[in-house]
Order: structure tokens, then sequence, then C-alpha cells
């Protein structure tokens, strides 16, 4: 499965799941984040938003199809630079917050998008988990039928009222996993 496609479907598959902790879910090519183009950010309740990113590994037989991604850099596109002045627009009205921390922790979140994803029971999916490798941080690993695996990677946090990262995924503190 694409990244594209499968991005579309998580969204579609959160907001169905109507978790109580989630206020909205959108892809990241909906609010402008070219730095993370396939993915979702995922608002909870305290206002807070983790990026979750999709990568994917190519099928063993390798990708029989041309890139989803339009050619050139994701900033210069008009379609991302509008939703990036909307996105910047939308948390230019809501008060900064300084310090503090989500109440979620990823692992938490994570665990919300794995069972959205293995109660969508989609027939391209094999099997969905959370893990973490030599106790490093969580992730989402998805097997596809086709032989790919996506991964789902925490990209980062959003302060409310906040376009950029608190903590892109390198700095998020080990106490936030």
């Amino acid at each position: 499965m694409r990244p594209v496609l499968f991005v579309g479907l998580l969204k579609q598959w959160l907001l169905n799941a109507g978790h109580p902790g989630i206020v909205d879910v959108r892809t990241c090519a909906e609010v402008g984040r070219w730095e993370q183009p396939i993915g979702v950010r995922v608002t909870l309740t305290d206002g807070w938003g983790l990026v979750v990113q999709v990568v994917r590994s190519s099928p063993a037989g390798g990708d029989q199809h041309s890139s989803d991604l339009p050619p050139g850099p994701w900033s210069g596109d008009p379609v991302y630079q509008q939703a990036r002045t909307a996105a910047d627009a939308d948390t230019a009205t809501v008060a900064k917050v300084r310090g503090g921390k989500p109440r979620a922790s990823v692992g938490q979140v994570l665990t919300v998008v794995l069972a959205a994803v293995t109660g969508a029971a989609h027939p391209d999916i094999t099997a969905a988990e959370v893990s973490a490798k030599n106790g490093g941080q969580p992730v989402l690993r998805v097997t596809c039928a086709d032989g790919s695996t996506l991964y789902g990677l925490p990209a980062g946090w959003l302060a409310p009222g906040s376009a950029e990262f608190m903590h892109p995924a390198h700095a998020i503190p080990a106490d936030w996993y």
C-alpha cells in the first residue's frame, strides 16, 4: 500500500473511531507541513498535536507505479503554501503554551492509532503493531499484502497554538514517550 493512500485511510479510521481524547485529525498535506509531507497530525483534547509521519519500505519486487508525490519541492507548491498559511492563521488565534507537556504519551497515541488500523480490517493490511527496537522509541509498523511495510514515525509534538514543533523526534523527552 502506498503511504498517501494509507494516510487518507488512517485519517478516516481515526475520525470514525471516535476516541474521546482526539479532537481532530488532519493529514500533513492539509496543514501545510511539507517537512513531513505524508503523515497525520493527531490533535488531542488538551490542544497538543502529535505528528506521525508515514514512510514505507518497497515490496520485494519493487514499485510498479510512478511516485505519488508531485514533482518539485513541497514548499513551492501553491496548495501546500495555502494550507500552511491557513494553519498558521489558526494557531495565531490561540494563546501560545510556554512549558508544560501533553497529557498523553507518544506510546498512548500510537496505541490509539494501532487500534484504528486493526479495527478497520482493511484487506491490504496483513499485520500491525507498535514496537520499539533495542529499547528505542515506539513506532507503528504495518505489514501490507503487497510485501511492503509502512512505518508511523512520531515526528514531534506541536504545542497548543503552535505550528512549529516544541520537540522534534530526536529531542522528545524520554518521559513523553
